[in-house]
């Protein structure tokens, strides 16, 4: 690996900034869960606890868990079964991984067209509310408010096409950095 970041392709140092912002991110994310989950525990010692809080750290870690699991594609560190990867060689080794990058980068690819389709901004665009779309599409997905908290769900379900965005960039780039490896002939 090259140690000074102008050194490496633009893709990879585009990827490497998407993922210190994610950390970042989900670090401020679970900083504020866990200020949430201790002012509510001691308010609840004292009866007053905060109605609104549950539901806010629910979708606090459903935040934190899509922004967790796009740093494990960047960083390769999702769970995987590596039988056959330990029974080949090196070069099936990389010709494996580009595989497994190919069909990560495919299925974020479906997920991102479904995102597309749920959140239809072209449609929200064309009727002008979500109003109006829910009435020509019966796709309610701007009309829900939280339970307590009496925001619109869209805001935390916003997580789904960031999730999508970033994570299908870091597998294009795990990609790309597969095509690279097998086309040198060399391992990382």
């Amino acid at each position: 690996m090259l140690e000074h970041g102008s050194e490496l392709p633009v893709l990879a140092r585009m990827d490497r900034a998407i993922l210190r912002l994610e950390g970042a991110v989900a670090a401020l994310l679970l900083g504020a869960l866990a200020l949430l989950m201790l002012a509510n525990v001691g308010l609840r010692a004292f009866g007053r606890p905060l109605l609104w809080g549950d539901e806010l750290a629910v979708y606090l870690m459903v935040w934190t868990a899509f922004l967790g699991a796009s740093i494990a594609i960047a960083t390769r560190m999702q769970v995987a079964v590596d039988l056959l990867a330990e029974r080949l060689g090196a070069r099936g080794r990389d010709r494996l991984a580009l595989l497994v990058d190919a069909v990560v980068l495919a299925a974020l690819l479906i997920l991102s067209w479904l995102v597309w389709r749920w959140f239809d901004p072209v449609g929200l665009l064309r009727t002008g509310s979500g109003a109006a779309l829910a009435a020509e599409t019966f796709n309610f997905i701007y009309q829900n408010p939280t339970l307590t908290l009496g925001l619109p769900k869209t805001l935390f379900w916003a997580v789904l096409p960031v999730f999508c965005l970033c994570a299908a960039f870091h597998a294009l780039a795990a990609l790309c950095d597969d095509i690279a490896r097998l086309s040198a002939g060399r391992r990382t």
